[in-house]
This record gives structure tokens, C-alpha cells and sequence, in this order.
């Protein structure tokens, strides 16, 4: 018997929104992804900035210079969202949008913002399992050359390779040349490229993508949505934590981080991290990060948020850098294209 599949009906590529009080139609195919990850990525940075305006430093700013600073990132969100708008929903829809929100540039992000997370479950409608591509195998060996755009070349996996990546990755002060350029000497050794013409970078780009791809499989879990193996990437960060790591590490395993600094490969520093003990320093941190306190009274109510208080992430988690790397990503590969 014959099995029919309707793939076109799975897919929700043509998406309707009602915004300003209207009916706008988007698209969305693979120029439209791009675009929405260039917009994301000066949204994001805008933001990120304006929410820095309460710190210190920008509390000793004179008030003009507060004010200054605040106008010229609205102006930066609004110059990226509003060209989008008008390319995909028609001429003078962002204006429209934009007025329709009483001039507020945060809700016109806001609309950006939703707009783009409902884009972003475009994918076949069958929640089925992914077939999962494991990163360590007992019967192969550990692969330590990869095909790029010059030919084969041999890579460095060490942990402490991909976490300078991560370190690099979520640097805002760099320009993404020279992240590119800083990613291919970490993990390549700088071999081959000279960073002289738009075509290294394109190389570059390419190489650094897909080993960021590899570095992010997952054993366990590899489906849409949030699962997988291991502590939850939303729940600790790989430099705040990193004490917490390396007494782990220690405590479970009786291995010295610092001592198997360019030896110890990623692929088995992930095994053994997404199998650390409940009682492991670090885990214990994540225990107190995600308890809730529903319920709790008193003492031992104090206690808790004393603890998450305390343990609380200053920075970016896991998550976010992930999240971060893969816009970088996308954007990368078409400035790279653009010889930008």
C-alpha cells in the first residue's frame, strides 16, 4: 500500500500578520532570513547597549550625553526595521508600523521581535526525532582534519580551543573580521590565509561555520526545541563558571583542567561535562539557579535567593552565546559573499 506524504502542506513558508490595524504578507525564503538575521543582530547590539545606559559609567555621563547616546541607538533600530518593513510588506509600511506606535521605537522592536520568533519555527510540522550524528564514537577515531576552500586542513579541538572561541565569539568590541580572523589562528593555526582578499574570508567563514556546527552536536535529544544532554546551556556560562568547572572536574573525575590545556579534546571534555554528578560543584551551582521558590517560607526562603543571588549569571549564559554564534554566523557568510 502506497504511503502519501504531503510535504507542501507541512511547511509554513507564507505567513500573515495583522499589524497597525492591517494585513501584511510575508514570504519567507532565504533572502528574507538573512535580512531578518542582519536586522536582528542591530537590534540586539542597540538594545544591549541602551540597557548599559544604567550602569555607572553611563550614570556619570552629563544628561545631554545620556540623551545623545540613547537618540543615535533608536536611530540605529529604526533605520533597520523600518527599510525591512517597507521591503516585505510595501512602501512606507514601517513608517506606517512606526506611527502606529505612537513614534516608540521599542515597540517597533517589540513587533520586530515577534515577527521574527514566529518566522523562526518555520520547519516540516512532524515533531519526529532527528537522526542524531554523535560526536564521540568507541569504534572511530577522532577526526583531526577537515575539506575547507584551500583543501584538507589539519584543526586544534583542544577544550580550550572552542572555549577561547566562545570567549571571542561574545567579545561586542571586535569587529567580525577580526573574530574571523582570530577564529581561524585558535582552531587552524592561521594556515593558508593571508586575510588579504574577501575570498579568505569567505573561506574562513565557511570552515568556522561548519566546525561550529560539529561543536554543537548533541548525543541525546538532537530535535527542535529546547532538550538536550548535559547541564542546560541556559543555566551556566563557561566563564563565570569557570571555578566551578574545573573543581568539578576535579571532584568527579580527579582531572586537572589546566593541565590537559591543548591535550584533551573537545568531543571528550563534552562527554565527560554532560555527565558531571548531582553533587558536583557546578551542578549543585545550576541545582540553586533553577529551584524554585514557590512554597517556600522563612528561612529556608532567604536561603534560596541568598544562594541565587549570589550564584546569579552577570553576563551572557551558555544559551546566549550559542544564540549569538549562530546569527554571527549567518550574517558572516553573506558580508563574507559581499566581500564587506
Amino acid at each position: 500500500m502506497a504511503i502519501n506524504i504531503n510535504i507542501d502542506n507541512q511547511l509554513g513558508l507564507v505567513y500573515s500578520f495583522r499589524i497597525a490595524g492591517k494585513e501584511r504578507k510575508l514570504t519567507y525564503d532565504d533572502e528574507c532570513a538573512l535580512e531578518i538575521q542582519r536586522v536582528e543582530l542591530t537590534v540586539t547590539k542597540s538594545l544591549q547597549n541602551l540597557d548599559k545606559m544604567d550602569e555607572e559609567e553611563f550614570n556619570e555621563m552629563p544628561v545631554d550625553d545620556q540623551l545623545d547616546f540613547a537618540r543615535d541607538e533608536y536611530a540605529e533600530i529604526r533605520d533597520a526595521i523600518i527599510p525591512f518593513f517597507d521591503k516585505y510588506f510595501g512602501d512606507n509600511a514601517g513608517q506606517e508600523i512606526y506611527e502606529y506606535c505612537h513614534n516608540s521605537t521599542r515597540a517597533l522592536a517589540t513587533i520586530f521581535c515577534e515577527i521574527n520568533k514566529y518566522l523562526d519555527q518555520t520547519k516540516i510540522k512532524s515533531k519526529s526525532k532527528k537522526q542524531a550524528i554523535v560526536m564521540l564514537s568507541l569504534t572511530d577515531k577522532l577526526e583531526s582534519t577537515m575539506m575547507t576552500g584551500i583543501g584538507e586542513v589539519e584543526f586544534k579541538l583542544a577544550f580550550n580551543n572552542v572555549l577561547e572561541w566562545y570567549k571571542v565569539s561574545e567579545n561586542d568590541d571586535l569587529k567580525w573580521t577580526a573574530k574571523v580572523e582570530l577564529g581561524w589562528q585558535n582552531f587552524f593555526d592561521g594556515f593558508g590565509l593571508t586575510f588579504e582578499t574577501a575570498d579568505d574570508y569567505e573561506v574562513a567563514v565557511k570552515a568556522l561555520g561548519d566546525l561550529n556546527d560539529y561543536i554543537h552536536q548533541e548525543p541525546y535529544n538532537n530535535i527542535e526545541g529546547d532538550d538536550q544532554s548535559g547541564p542546560s546551556p541556559k543555566s551556566f556560562s563557561y566563564t563565570q563558571d569557570a571555578e566551578a568547572i574545573y573543581a568539578s572536574f576535579i571532584f568527579d573525575y580527579g582531572i586537572d583542567l589546566l593541565d590537559e590545556m591543548d591535550k584533551l579534546r573537545w568531543e571528550k571534555f563534552r562527554a565527560l561535562f554532560n555527565n558531571l554528578s548531582a553533587k558536583s560543584p557546578l551542578m549543585r551551582i545550576i541545582d540553586i539557579r533553577q529551584s524554585s521558590t514557590e512554597g517556600l517560607e522563612g528561612n529556608a526562603l532567604t536561603s534560596l535567593i541568598e544562594k541565587q543571588n549570589y550564584y546569579a549569571l552577570e553576563g551572557q549564559s551558555t544559551s546566549a552565546v550559542d544564540d549569538a554564534i549562530g546569527s554571527m554566523f549567518n550574517m558572516l557568510a553573506v558580508q563574507a559573499k559581499q566581500g564587506q
